[in-house]
């Protein structure tokens, strides 16, 4: 499957949800009306949260 950065800010502009493993770890990131998150799995410490994607991808 072809995939590129481009292909995943679209998804995320769309208003889709994302689920990724990284390291072993399973991680969410999404985007609806208006808020932006971005947590690990299982620990609601980690959520970040903001008003766009590309605010969200800086941090």
């Amino acid at each position: 499957m072809d995939y590129s950065y481009e292909k995943f800010l679209n998804y995320l502009d769309m208003g889709r949800e994302i689920e990724f493993i990284y390291e072993g770890e399973n991680y969410y990131i999404g985007c609806g009306t208006g808020t932006c998150m971005f947590w690990k799995a299982y620990d609601s410490t980690s959520e970040i949260v903001d008003e766009t994607v590309e605010n969200l991808l800086k941090r």
